[in-house]
């Protein structure tokens, strides 16, 4: 496949957000797969922007970027906050310290199980039941791991089954909540997708069906992360088309190279590993809150320009 026709264009700023059918661009080959350079400066946020009666939920929340992104939100003044997590015991924790940071606001721990098609549906009628608005929603749950792991709620590969398939149940179910839920008129429900640069390198062998191509027999954590986000990135694409961004808008986002966050637990299991991982994410990564900065860029500051781009 084609990465052009994705509609994606890497740019040389990490917070330049390109619609999903932008001309290609003329570059010699060599050039069009260049990664941009590290950002490490936050995206402006306009003085007196305000979130102050809006609900947001972030899936994968209770550590890492997710909390990170909640902290920002609610130093924006959001209303209500939704942290949608696996484990109740670590989400309580978690909303315990927000609500010491953030007194104003209602914040919630509801149950969300990416491994289990049947959680990842309850949670969508539970939202459409207790929740009377819903402004923004942060699908950034994930998991990355060394080995294959096979779940047992599906049959599938773990990763391909939390990073991709149940991601994008869990958009496609909200979509339609959103929007019959979203704000006042002229403020569009926010639908972001937190994807990888990573995408940029997928390959597939395109004599064989794609999905298929998931088996855990061939489990490769390198390739299937990769290939996980891109397809993430043309579902994200091809939802948009159903959408009016007038009504709900949907993007992708990447973080960066962010080493505080817990998906990268299961690679360095071993000490020399982790002093490995601690010395490149030191030189060439961002600090949590500079990842979860574009987070909030793509859901406060980007527009409708931003709708089904990256």
């Amino acid at each position: 496949m084609d990465r052009q026709q994705l509609g994606i264009v890497i740019h040389h700023s990490q917070y330049v957000v390109v619609g999903p059918n932008p001309k290609p661009p003329h570059l010699p080959k060599r050039h069009r797969l260049r990664l941009p350079p590290a950002v490490h400066a936050p995206p402006p946020i306009a003085a007196g922007t305000t979130l102050d009666g809006q609900t947001a939920i972030i899936t994968g929340s209770n550590t890492g970027l997710g909390l990170e992104a909640a902290r920002q939100l609610l130093r924006l003044n959001l209303s209500r906050l939704i942290l949608a997590v696996r484990s109740r015991a670590k989400g309580d924790v978690a909303a315990e310290v927000l609500r010491h940071e953030f007194p104003h606001a209602q914040i919630e721990v509801w149950i969300l199980d990416m491994e289990d098609p049947k959680s990842v549906s309850a949670f969508a009628v539970k939202c459409d039941q207790d929740l009377g608005r819903i402004d923004i929603v942060i699908l950034n749950a994930g998991v990355q791991n060394k080995d294959a792991v096979v779940s047992a709620k599906t049959g599938n590969e773990q990763t391909f089954q939390v990073n991709y398939l149940s991601t994008v149940m869990l958009a496609t179910l909200l979509l339609p909540i959103l929007k019959a839920k979203a704000g006042p008129a002229g403020k569009p429900a926010r639908l972001t997708v937190v994807t990888s640069t990573t995408a940029y390198f997928a390959d597939f062998d395109h004599e064989r069906p794609i999905l298929l191509q998931f088996g855990a027999d061939k489990y490769d954590p390198t390739k299937w992360y990769a290939r996980e986000k891109l397809l993430q990135m043309i579902f994200v694409r091809n939802l948009s088309t159903l959408m009016d961004p007038d009504q709900v808008i949907i993007n992708t986002v990447c973080p960066g190279l962010v080493g505080e966050t817990e998906i990268w637990r299961t690679l360095n299991t071993k000490i020399i590993l982790r002093y490995l991982f601690s010395a490149y994410f030191t030189l060439f990564g961002r600090s949590l809150a500079e990842g979860a900065s574009t987070y909030v860029h793509a859901v406060v500051v980007a527009g409708r320009e931003s709708h089904g781009g990256f």
